[in-house]
């Protein structure tokens, strides 16, 4: 019987003070001050015993057994306390001018670092408004720029600290069994908030009496004082390290929106689509200035270094199957290899297949998502199309390892009926083996594939009932509705579904695309009536 007690408390207060004003019919001032204290408090408790008669009245009673009596239980806690302000001035809403600045001060920093200050300030300016501006077609246009920074304090709760885990001895020549405590992680009691500093520069504009509205951004942010774990030898003596602020990252990017809406007589139309383009490059990491190296259970195969994205596929690339002896014997040493085997690329030029010959082998991050809205109406009906997708990433289809390698007493994929059985047989597909010694299976660009994908996430078709239909029913609306969700989706993606997100990697952080049987996003449709009375 396993009985377990968990009480969780989060206490939220927030104030704020608010103040508007406008004077000479010109002058608008806004302001806000304002305060959010939080904490949250987890405590759990938790027993287990066995030996219960076959009563099942006594099962659930912990008393009732007579063996193998266990009980354990935890504390956590965190708090975190902030404190914001913030002025507007606009002049004829003309130019507009806005600062911010937070004080936050959290429990997950030692007591020298806790609180973190982060300012931003805004202007715009609406050049329509001009009277040296007059273009007829123009409705507004407005220039805006801003500055701004924040605060990340995402590193688990304990990590200024020494916390102690317990753990068991044997002691003296009987070997008797003794309780310990030994220190659970490494720490750093100077950790500090990570900061991201931002840029934006960008515009609004709406022209033809407001029928096509564009805006568009162009953005650089970087981020400091990085909150990160790095690799941890293996004397230390910890079985984790603690987190370090050190390296810079830099995001930057382009953003368009563009929307159309008009009408023509009963038919009515609005398209909108927007383009995102994303980069990021790893700026600084420290003094020693290491490759940082992750991946999924004992498969390192990312690696953030200066110059690249965070988390870049690292690996091996491939060159085929050997197809017979001579061929093994053509080629540089490889340990382990027979006919049937991977045959892998020397790309350091010297006698052997090992780690030096690894390469950044794909790029997670998208160079642009993209999306297209479309709505249509006549008269009483409705519908519309809403797509998404991105364009240029890569996918580390790990699913593909447990499918198709053997050595893993897993089900297999279809795949592997393609394998190797024989000279000219297969050039992709390796042997089956049990014994996996020229390592198949090893990180390399065999799992790495094409994430692009176009993808029609929402379809809506509606009609709403004429009034004199209703009559005098009470109802003084009704409409009813066709919806699907997820309905088609383009990719050259082999997996599952190339929307795979993150994945939780071995050394605890989150590994973008990665597709490690990621469950598929759902196909759904919808039938309803909304009714108004």
């Amino acid at each position: 019987l396993t009985q377990e007690n968990i009480n969780y408390f989060d206490i939220v207060w927030e104030n704020t003070l608010s103040y508007s004003k406008v004077f000479n019919e010109r002058h608008q001032i806004e302001a806000l001050a304002g305060n959010t204290l939080q904490s949250a408090q987890t405590d759990n408790i938790y027993g287990y015993r066995e030996g219960f008669t076959n009563n099942e009245e006594y099962l659930q009673y912990l008393d009732a057994g007579s063996s193998n009596d266990k009980t354990r239980g935890n504390l956590k806690e965190w708090s975190l306390a902030s404190y914001f302000g913030r002025i507007s001035y606009g002049l004829s809403d003309k130019y507009l001018f806005s600062a911010n600045i937070r004080f936050d001060g959290s429990s997950r920093f030692g007591k020298n670092n806790q609180w973190g200050v982060f300012p931003s300030v805004s202007a715009g300016w609406r050049i329509s408004k001009e009277s040296f501006f007059n273009v007829p077609f123009i409705d507004d246009f407005k220039l805006r720029a801003s500055w701004g920074q924040l605060g990340n304090q995402d590193i688990g709760l304990y990590a200024f600290s020494s916390t102690l885990s317990q753990t068991f001895y044997t002691v003296g020549r009987d070997q008797t069994l003794q309780v310990g405590y030994a220190p659970a992680s490494d720490f750093n009691p100077d950790v500090k908030w990570e900061t991201t500093t931002q840029q934006d520069f960008g515009f609004d504009l709406s022209v033809l009496k407001y029928k096509l509205y564009l805006s568009a951004d162009y953005y650089i942010k970087r981020t400091t004082d990085m909150l990160l774990i790095l690799p941890q030898p293996m004397t230390s003596g910890f079985g984790s390290t603690g987190y370090e602020n050190l390296g810079e990252v830099e995001n930057k990017g382009f953003e368009l929106q563009a929307t159309w809406k008009d009408n023509i007589g009963d038919f009515r139309y609005g398209i909108s689509g927007n383009i995102a383009t994303f980069h990021n490059k790893v700026i600084n990491l420290g003094e020693i200035g290491e490759p940082i190296t992750s991946g999924l259970l004992f498969d390192m195969s990312t690696r953030t270094e200066v110059g690249h994205s965070i988390r870049e596929f690292y690996g091996y690339v491939t060159d085929g199957i050997f197809q017979n002896q001579a061929e093994i014997d053509a080629h540089v040493s490889q340990p382990g290899a027979k006919p049937g085997d991977i045959r892998f690329k020397n790309l350091n030029n010297d006698e052997v297949i090992d780690s030096n010959d690894r390469t950044f082998i794909g790029n997670p991050y998208p160079d642009f998502f993209y999306g297209l809205n479309t709505t249509f109406g006549y008269k009483n009906f409705d519908f519309s199309l809403l797509f998404q997708g991105q364009y240029g990433n890569k996918i580390y289809n790990a699913t593909k390892f447990w499918l198709t390698n053997s050595g893993y007493n897993y089900n297999k994929g279809t795949q592997i009926l393609s394998r190797w059985t024989g000279p000219g047989t297969s050039n992709s597909e390796p042997r089956l083996t049990t014994i996996d010694a020229n390592q198949n299976s090893r990180g390399s660009d065999r799992y790495i594939e094409d994430g692009s994908y176009l993808r029609l996430k929402d379809l809506q078709l509606g009609y709403t009932l004429p009034g004199a239909i209703l009559g005098k029913s009470g109802i003084s609306m009704a409409r009813v509705y066709f919806s699907g969700h997820n309905l088609l989706t383009f990719t050259n993606y082999s997996g599952y579904d190339p929307e795979v997100g993150a994945a939780r990697g071995s050394m605890g952080d989150r590994t973008i695309g990665f597709d490690e049987v990621t469950y598929p996003q759902n196909k759904s449709y919808i039938m309803g009536l909304n009714l108004t009375f």
